[in-house]
């Protein structure tokens, strides 16, 4: 072989080896690059989140970190005894000086409220110093309307504070699917649920219905636009995995659960002759 053919080839061999050798190293910092791209937007994303619950927050300059609500079916005519906790309220604006926090609850015909709200005690924070007290507005048989009022009013220097309510209705739920039928035969939505309303920041929410022995029914999450029965399936996609049963009936946990919305379980009750047979037990 010609000495200058062989340069040329060597030459030839070199340069698409070098070729091959920039494809592979663009190829890897693409990946690279694509690698990076997915972290950042991944922390992007994370960023995005805590900036619109912090927004939220300091939009409205108090929040919660945490809120509970449970009702407790006591017996096979829908008495109910309802709690509400809020924890970690704190008031984040440097400004302000919260004086009560507004509150209502209500329940469906036939239900009445039999005993109003009055404060739970052992929720408050025992070392906080200013007095927590419940101040009426409106109470009538299936809507209650307060105030939670902190003597002195609640500033970011008090630090976070707790703060809970209890209340029962007689016939709170239509125990039989043959009452629910008949009772909710007008209602857009006729299914028997326990609910609760966001109605300022909260971090984390959950709801708990707890049902008489032995009965037992299969309880569904749901989402409504607060103050009505109007369904929000997208909402319902994200929170839906957050629903758990208990040995009575059944938990929700919703992570930052969104302003103007009502949160819930639904179930159908028990035919009559179910409830019948619970009973006669």
């Amino acid at each position: 072989m010609d000495a200058t053919i062989g340069g040329i080839i060597g030459a030839g061999i070199i340069a698409f080896g070098s070729i091959i050798a920039n494809i592979i190293l663009a190829r890897s910092r693409a990946l690279e690059k694509d690698k990076t791209k997915s972290v950042l937007e991944g922390i992007t994303t994370a960023l995005e989140t805590v900036g619109k619950e912090a927004e939220k927050r300091h939009g409205y300059g108090y929040g919660a970190r945490y809120v509970k609500s449970k009702a407790i079916i006591e017996d096979l005519e829908g008495k109910t005894r309802i709690t509400r906790e809020y924890h970690g309220v704190a008031v984040i604006a440097d400004e302000m000086r919260l004086l009560s926090f507004p509150e209502e609850v209500w329940v469906g015909a036939p239900g009445k409220i039999v005993i109003e709200p009055h404060p739970l005690p052992q929720v408050e924070r025992p070392n906080f110093r200013k007095h927590i007290g419940l101040v009426p507005e409106q109470f009538g048989e299936q809507l209650c309307k307060f105030r939670i009022e902190v003597e002195g009013g609640l500033t970011k220097a008090d630090g976070e504070i707790a703060y809970g309510i209890e209340w029962t209705c007689s016939r709170a739920a239509c125990m039989t699917k043959e009452q629910a039928v008949e009772t909710y035969a007008g209602d857009v939505f006729k299914k028997e649920y326990f609910c609760f309303d966001v109605r300022f920041p909260i971090d984390e929410a959950e709801i708990e219905i707890e049902f008489p022995d032995g009965y037992n029914v299969k309880a569904f999450p749901g989402v409504f636009l607060a103050g009505s029965e109007t369904w929000h399936d997208l909402e319902l996609q994200r929170i839906k995995e957050g629903i758990e049963p208990t040995s009575r009936g059944a938990r929700l946990k919703i992570n930052n659960p969104e302003l103007g919305y009502r949160y819930l379980i639904f179930w159908v009750p028990l035919s009559r002759r179910e409830v019948e047979q619970l009973r006669s037990k």
